[in-house]
């Protein structure tokens, strides 16, 4: 008997973020009713996202995402980079809109929309797994202007 992953999973997590977009996001009390409840704000814009996710891997062994970006991204690529050790996987060309790309960090494997192979465009391979009774903190970056792309990170908690 073989198995080809010794490797016992918990329930599967995702987490999604969309580039980082700078925002106002702050609200301003003007007044009140004299109750808790605000009556009067001011408010500056919708608050900013900082295109970063956290993974948290609860098991005893190192858990491997997989990312799924949907397009459009940037025509440069994108990176996505592990805030911690700075490692990075940068891929250089465009994921039009309506497509998507799937990064497989456990078996190296980049697809555009379920059948094209893309992994010559993956041009800085620095995979990094989730550690074990750890987390790692994902942020995802243009290399040009940024877009409305969304990367969204399969992965469960790993067990020995």
């Amino acid at each position: 008997m073989t198995a080809p992953d010794p490797l016992g999973y918990g329930t599967g997590l995702q987490q999604s973020t969309g580039f980082a977009a700078p925002g106002g996001g702050l609200e301003f009390d003007l007044f009140t009713d004299g109750s808790s409840t605000d009556t009067g704000v001011l408010e500056f814009g919708e608050p900013g996202s900082s295109g970063r996710i956290e993974l948290v891997n609860a098991g005893t062994a190192d858990s491997w995402p997989v990312h799924r970006i949907d397009g459009p991204t940037p025509t440069a690529g994108f990176d996505i980079v592990d805030v911690a050790s700075g490692k990075r996987l940068r891929f250089v060309g465009v994921v039009p809109a309506g497509s998507h790309l799937t990064i497989d960090t456990a078996t190296g494997s980049v697809i555009l929309d379920d059948v094209a192979d893309r992994s010559s465009q993956l041009t800085r391979r620095e995979w990094t797994p989730i550690p074990p009774s750890g987390s790692a903190t994902l942020a995802f970056l243009p290399l040009s202007t940024s877009t409305a792309a969304a990367l969204t990170t399969s992965y469960a908690s790993a067990w020995w």
